[in-house]
């Protein structure tokens, strides 16, 4: 079961899912997240940006598949914090998402929101120095997987991060342990073992990238069993 990614769609996957039920496992997501240091991972891919570009503002940053819109408050807190200004995209292709994210970040001008499909390309009106992508590559295929980092680099980010599920069995065992126990979301109960099942292994992700051109990009496990990827075009 843990030799290869499956591909069973996620219930989360169908992009019509609205309703309380969406707003509980968007919710939880956080909860996860902030729990099991999902959000480090972004932290040390935007330090790294600041410390190599030191006093680069106004930034541009774009969150794609950004859900509630969490991912993009703890980075515009930590920005305001530091004293940089930037202003910080929200890109997802469920408008209920969108509705909820809006709502959720609204004391945050700084963040805006777009319904966006990202099979389809990328048309920005500022140059992004940095993409997240936090959960979001395992609900895709290889092949697609190279399209969304090829049109993200089309827009001309300096900077791709990666935040997403390292595939084995101590980590579906807990996620689905944890979740039966102590979740309230049918959707949670379901997608997150399935997530991890859908995630990947070190050799798997550098397999997908080595078949971008003119790539360069770093590879690092994280703490709790996430990989840490940042991408860099050739210049």
């Amino acid at each position: 079961m843990f030799r290869s990614r499956a591909y069973d769609e996620e219930l989360i996957d169908d992009f019509n899912v609205s309703g309380d039920a969406l707003i509980q496992n968007l919710r939880e997501l956080h909860t996860i997240n902030s729990l099991l240091g999902g959000y480090g991972i972004n932290f040390d891919g935007l330090k790294k940006y600041l410390k190599m570009h030191p006093g680069d503002s106004p930034l541009t940053l774009m969150d794609i598949g950004c859900g509630g819109g969490d991912n993009l408050k703890v980075i515009a807190k930590f920005l305001r914090k530091k004293g940089v200004e930037a202003e910080l995209i929200g890109l997802d292709a469920n408008p209920a998402i969108l509705e909820y994210a809006e709502k959720n970040c609204r004391n945050y001008p700084e963040i805006n929101f777009i319904e966006h499909n990202a099979l389809k390309p990328l048309s920005v009106r500022k140059k992004p120095q940095i993409v997240f992508f936090t959960l979001f590559f395992h609900h895709f295929k290889e092949n697609d997987m190279q399209l969304i980092i090829r049109n993200c680099l089309s827009t001309g980010a300096e900077m791709l991060v990666i935040n997403d599920l390292h595939r084995n069995f101590l980590a579906y065992y807990s996620i689905k342990f944890l979740t039966t126990l102590f979740s309230k979301s049918h959707l949670v109960k379901n997608d997150a073992p399935l997530s991890v099942l859908r995630g990947f292994s070190k050799k798997e992700l550098d397999c997908i990238l080595s078949g971008i051109p003119d790539l360069e990009y770093v590879i690092s496990w994280k703490w709790a069993f996430r990989w840490k990827v940042l991408i860099f075009e050739k210049r």
